[in-house]
């Protein structure tokens, strides 16, 4: 992909991702009980754009969130959880993942190429925090595979994504769109897969986006299984030099 032209987003938006973002907590949904309620989280935001059919018990789970190369993420504002997702780490050897279910001869010569692939999937946020914060939580939730990417020196970032949201990654990351729309496992609307080249727009988007930003410790915090307060992590702080100016989403 050659140069990327990436939208700036409204004057402000910066600012108040980095004031959120030191009320944010991220947190690997391992116990019994967090694994409850991003499940519970995941169907309630899905059912609310009819994405998926309703179902008596009230949860969204599926195969995937037990693979070994895939990882269920909660985020917590002010110790509530806000937003989940789930971030499978896709290479040659371990191609498992809800995209190669799905666009398997698309991602096929990549692997072959020996790129390694992050594809975050079942992205949802509660009804009350994307209502508190209106247009933050994406940005905040997709950093999660951001960082996941950064740590294992990915090459490019996929999304699973309904047509009315192409526009978000493709202003964000410059990703591309692979192929038609298909029909995922269990959800009533296709979706579109995109790909970003995330080595070649990394240092662009964490200079238009600081809150993008990690130190490797955070990374290793994230990726290892801790519970990170981002606030008090050795991580940017207020201090870091700014640009010049739904609830479910995959």
């Amino acid at each position: 992909m050659g140069v990327v032209a990436l939208a700036r987003e409204p004057q402000g938006t910066n600012e108040r991702l980095l004031e959120l973002l030191d009320r944010i907590d991220y947190r690997l949904a391992i116990t019994d009980e967090d694994r409850e309620a991003v499940f519970r989280l995941r169907y309630e935001a899905y059912t609310r754009e009819d994405g998926v059919a309703p179902r008596f018990d009230r949860r969204l789970s599926d195969r995937y969130d037990d693979l070994d190369n895939t990882t269920v993420f909660g985020m917590f504002i002010d110790g509530v959880l806000a937003t989940t997702i789930r971030v499978s780490v896709v290479t040659a050897e371990t191609p498992d993942c809800p995209a190669w279910e799905v666009f398997s001869d698309l991602l096929e010569p990549f692997l072959k190429e020996g790129k390694v692939l992050i594809d975050p999937t079942r992205h949802a946020n509660s009804e009350a925090a994307f209502k508190a914060y209106p247009g933050l939580l994406p940005y905040l939730t997709i950093r999660i595979p951001w960082m996941v990417a950064e740590y294992y020196k990915a090459d490019a970032i996929l999304a699973g994504v309904r047509a009315e949201h192409r526009a978000f990654y493709r202003r964000t990351f410059g990703s591309r769109q692979l192929g038609e729309a298909r029909q995922y496992p269990t959800l009533l609307k296709p979706h579109y897969l995109t790909y970003g080249e995330f080595r070649q727009v990394r240092e662009s988007v964490e200079k238009r986006f600081p809150s993008f930003r990690s130190t490797a410790f955070e990374r290793r915090m994230l990726v290892e299984g801790q519970t990170l307060p981002v606030a008090s992590s050795p991580r940017i702080g207020a201090t870091m030099p700014m640009p010049a100016a739904s609830s479910a989403m995959a």
